[in-house]
């Protein structure tokens, strides 16, 4: 079974958005943001060394196929007491012996060994998936902290504006009282309206100070202003595309689908893999062994060199294999996400229509 993981192009994604967002000579990109936190993230890195570990998985399957080399000894010390018991005599002999042998073993049929080969190519993919899907994570958390510290920024800018409109209003009311056109109550309106301007200030400067802090606790880094877009873009990305076209490409390119698709097929193995321990088994057996020993008073160096299929068949193991599971667990979980799936690209649609 093959696995695309393009799902929508992620890179596509941040790269295109970090053309749109240009930065000044004062302000942080989004793409400048997003290769810091590649650089910081937790997530992304526990994502990345997981992914790093399990790409052994395949090696260790494929070891399973290859041949065995063992070598093996032994070193005795031999003591022999003979009594003779119709002429009434004691004989001790001590002497020692030693053995030793090398043995080749090629696996030429052992069905678990191949099932887990395949389960482990398997869990490679599956692993490479999670590390995508993590990076995906990563994008889009990064460009969520980029957009709400951006509109923290305007919505500052907008209160800093409003309070120097206000600010220049109470200063007109305070003059036109001074000189008799005005009255008092106009300068108390205008002295609330500042106060009130002041206060939405400080909550504006609280809340990007928190968006900035939420920024750099993914790319520790701390950026004090991030660029805002040009007057001139087009963030349309989904084009022309109705909500069946889009489902479709969900299905086949979406991360989670993937993911839980290959834990169906990496359950399945398993199960296969299991019921296969209690098929027959068939290697190839090479051996090339020494031994010396002493017999009645003379010693024996004999030179063994053997070749052959070895065959092993089990009858009974405790009935274990009666127990393995006909169905993998991973398939009820199937459904749930692509019903999820669904939810998100109707929801995402409708979204387009309403917002036109």
């Amino acid at each position: 079974m093959a696995f695309s993981t393009r799902a929508f192009g992620p890179k596509v994604l941040v790269f295109s958005l970090g053309a749109v967002f240009s930065a000044s000579a004062w302000a942080t990109d989004l793409l400048t943001v997003y290769r810091s936190a590649l650089n910081y993230d937790a997530v992304y890195a526990q994502a990345q060394a997981k992914r790093d570990a399990l790409q052994e998985k395949s090696n260790q399957g494929r070891a399973a196929l290859l041949p065995t080399i063992s070598l093996s000894g032994t070193l005795n010390s031999n003591q022999d007491d003979v009594e003779n018991r119709q002429f009434n005599t004691q004989t001790d002999h001590s002497y020692g012996s030693h053995s030793y042998s090398l043995t080749l073993t090629q696996p030429l049929f052992r069905w678990q060994n191949w099932v887990g080969y395949e389960q482990s190519k398997l869990q490679v993919a599956q692993a490479e998936v999670a590390f995508l899907s993590a990076k995906q994570d990563l994008i889009l958390r990064t460009a969520q902290a980029y957009f709400e510290q951006l509109q923290a920024q305007e919505k500052l800018k907008a209160a800093q504006a409003y309070k120097t409109a206000v600010e220049s209003q109470l200063d007109i009311a305070r003059k036109a009282f001074a000189v008799g056109t005005g009255v008092k109550t106009d300068i108390f309106d205008a002295e609330t309206r500042f106060q009130l301007a002041m206060s939405q200030t400080i909550v504006a400067q609280t809340e990007l100070e928190l968006r900035q802090r939420a920024l750099q606790s993914i790319t520790g880094q701390y950026f004090e202003q991030v660029a805002s877009r040009g007057p001139k873009v087009d963030l349309n990305f989904l084009g022309s595309m109705d909500l069946g076209q889009l489902l479709q490409e969900a299905e086949q390119n979406n991360l989670q689908i993937q993911e839980q698709k290959l834990a169906v097929e990496i359950a399945s193995r398993e199960i296969e893999r299991q019921r296969a321990g209690h098929y027959p088994t068939l290697d190839l057996v090479a051996s090339k062994g020494n031994n010396s020993t002493l017999n009645s008073g003379t010693r024996e160096i004999s030179d063994t060199s053997r070749i052959g299929v070895q065959v092993n068949v089990p009858i009974f193991q405790g009935g274990k294999w009666c127990h393995v599971p006909l169905r993998p667990r991973p398939i009820i979980a199937l459904p749930k996400v692509l019903w999820m799936l669904h939810a998100i690209a109707r929801n995402s649609m409708f979204g387009r229509r309403i917002l036109g």
